[in-house]
């Protein structure tokens, strides 16, 4: 199921995404806040779902939709159970970044220390990357492995400044390198494209010496299991992000990465 593609021009979610309850400090870092997929989304994927399904049958798309008991009352459980599928666990998605690695925790946020100076980044998607080895124990840098059965989405984040001089967010689909060779200004989040939904436009961002990226969609978690078993592969390549938790009062709670 192809999931639909929003062009938005100024949204507030990259602000928000800034906004919680917990501090990171000991570095600049770059923040990744995996959510659920909007109701705009989910509701178009209900609908594509239904129309999709009324045409692999023979059904009027129309009557489809307004069926009434008792095939109403199945339409309702079919789309209690889709809704469950377009809710799913936002945690153990891994991603890697400058030789290192973290995975998403249950609230669907990947941290890293910041390792460049450029206001760009892009972020790939795709369930396996290759390291090329430099030494037994070392690799000299990564590539995409491109074939039909390893999908890869990539896509360019910049930020910039509007007419107003406001923070802002582009995000734009982008091209894999014809060399497969990953970039080192990018992050690669292992999983199945089809899992993940990024919205291309322009997003509204808080001026922060973080680089706190626009909210990322996961629509699924097809593989997951599969993808945290290949990664044991390559962990000893990375080093990973250790974070404690400190309580400060009844609402906030401090995280401090450790590992720098």
């Amino acid at each position: 199921m192809k999931v639909p593609n929003f062009s938005v021009k100024i949204t507030l979610s990259g602000f928000l995404a800034a906004i919680f309850c917990i501090t990171i400090q000991a570095d600049n870092r770059i923040l990744i806040h995996l959510t659920h997929v909007q109701e705009k989304i989910r509701t178009q994927i209900e609908q594509e779902y239904y129309l999709e399904n009324a045409k692999n049958h023979g059904i009027d798309k129309i009557s489809m939709l307004t069926q009434q008991t008792p095939a109403q009352i199945s339409a309702k459980l079919t789309k209690k159970e889709l809704r469950k599928l377009l809710s799913p666990s936002l945690g153990g998605f891994p991603a890697l970044y400058s030789g290192y690695l973290d995975i998403s925790d249950p609230d669907g946020l990947i941290t890293f220390p910041l390792r460049h100076n450029s206001p760009k980044l892009f972020i790939a998607i795709t369930p396996e990357i290759k390291l090329v080895k430099a030494k037994e124990n070392t690799f000299s840098y990564a590539e995409y492995i491109a074939n039909a059965t390893n999908p890869i989405e990539l896509y360019a984040f910049e930020k910039k400044v509007d007419d107003k001089n406001r923070p802002y967010w582009d995000v734009q689909k982008a091209l894999v390198p014809l060399n497969n060779k990953i970039d080192n200004l990018t992050i690669v989040i292992l999983a199945n494209p089809k899992n993940i939904f990024i919205t291309e436009g322009h997003f509204i961002t808080a001026e922060n010496v973080q680089l706190v990226l626009p909210e990322i969609s996961i629509v699924g978690n097809t593989d997951k299991e599969k993808i945290m078993l290949q990664i044991l592969d390559i962990k000893q390549y990375f080093e990973s992000i250790t974070v404690e938790e400190k309580k400060v009062s009844d609402t906030s709670v401090q995280k401090t990465v450790t590992n720098l």
